[in-house]
């Protein structure tokens, strides 16, 4: 599995080559569905219990019955890592070559809202707390957090890790993990960051 992702009791894991798992009892059991295309598929994203929208490196495949039947949609190709819908029109991809792209109707069309041409410059996640604020890392150890939707992005100050993921409990407190394990958490929505070991 490369993700894994829960909305109240709906749970899907996706994986390389359209692997999808998906159980209705909050993982106590789990089914394989095919979406119809063989894929490697690096998100989920549960929008509700009907709206899904996977992605893979150039395509979102996306349901709007509960998994029942999939529609497949490209990407500009440019190296998708992660996705992030904050609903079923809005999108945010992190890409290669320091892109982000975003969506603001469903995958249809996107758009370049960050672009720097250094290197190494492969972005790892984009993760949104709500519509507005959102955060994404980048090689080796570069974040950038943006507070209107996505559409400029400002490189903050981050742990000096690199950063893989991100979960946020409010605006202000959430935590970000990365390579050896480091994990870090900020109470001022990521003014700061502090190390916090398990």
């Amino acid at each position: 599995g490369n993700d894994l992702s829960f909305k109240n009791n709906i749970g899907y894991i996706v994986g390389d080559y359209g692997f999808v798992l998906k159980s209705t009892n909050s993982g106590t059991s789990w089914i394989q569905i095919s979406t119809g295309y063989n894929d490697s598929f690096n998100s989920v994203n549960i929008i509700d219990e009907q709206n899904i929208i996977l992605s893979s490196s150039n395509s979102i495949v996306k349901s709007i019955d509960g998994g029942v039947t999939w529609q497949s949609l490209s990407i500009p190709n440019l190296g998708v890592k992660k996705t992030f819908f904050v609903n079923s029109s809005i999108g945010h991809a992190a890409c290669s070559h320091g892109t982000i792209l975003k969506t603001i109707d469903g995958g249809q069309n996107w758009y370049i809202t960050e672009s720097e041409n250094v290197s190494p410059s492969d972005f790892f996640t984009v993760y949104f707390v709500n519509e507005s604020i959102g955060f994404a890392t980048r090689e080796h150890d570069e974040m950038f957090k943006t507070t209107d939707g996505g559409e400029t992005w400002t490189n903050i100050t981050g742990p000096s890790s690199a950063m893989f993921a991100f979960h946020f409990l409010d605006e202000n407190t959430g935590f970000a993990t990365g390579e050896y394990g480091a994990t870090f958490k900020t109470k001022d929505g990521g003014g700061t960051w502090s190390p916090i070991f398990f």
